[in-house]
């Protein structure tokens, strides 16, 4: 049996100049020239592409998740991040600056603190409040955990705003259970 080698296509890096297999660029998306489709690959291999998202950890975490954030919401409204952060006021220093001050403090919804929710920096998100509005990132964007997110994002408005009720009526009771809302008893707010 004879192996015939065919040859790899290969493409230069162009940060650290190696090259390597096609395989090694993520894929940018396509074009069509007449009945040929070809495939657009980034220009940065995937190497260079870790070492930078390493690097964003290292150098400060906040950056690197106002990044990821901000690169989801993009996708998610069909828009690349730089058409999407000039639209819509997402500046990416802005947003790890009030990621990282929120995350010293509670979550705006529960008002559990970050630090004792134990997954690190996962459980801070972004909140995008009514998503029958432009997600303008100074007005209408909020700061919460993970689980209240989720949450939110499966309930209506009117079941959401009942849950932040029965938030604020257990925390008195967890304070003064005699003085607590019982069923069948009037509310305390």
């Amino acid at each position: 049996m004879t192996f015939i080698h065919k040859p790899i296509a290969t493409q230069q890096c162009t940060r650290c100049f190696g090259t390597w297999g096609i395989g090694q660029f993520h894929k940018r998306g396509t074009v069509s020239r007449g009945e040929n489709v070809y495939i657009l690959r980034e220009k940065v291999c995937i190497g260079c592409k870790q070492n930078d998202r390493d690097a964003d950890k290292s150098n400060d975490p906040f950056v690197s998740k106002a990044k990821s954030t901000i690169a989801f919401h993009a996708k998610r409204l069909g828009l690349s991040v730089e058409v999407f952060r000039r639209y819509y006021g997402w500046d990416l220093a802005r947003v790890a600056y009030k990621m990282r001050h929120d995350y010293t403090n509670t979550c705006d919804y529960c008002r559990r603190l970050y630090s004792a929710m134990g997954n690190g920096f996962a459980d801070i998100t972004l909140d995008i409040i009514d998503r029958s509005r432009p997600p303008y990132f100074d007005s209408n964007v909020k700061p919460c955990c993970r689980t209240c997110n989720t949450e939110k994002s499966t309930m209506t408005p009117d079941e959401w705003a009942e849950r932040l009720i029965f938030w604020r009526e257990y925390e008195v009771w967890q304070r003064n259970p005699e003085f607590g809302h019982l069923p069948g008893q009037q509310r305390l707010f």
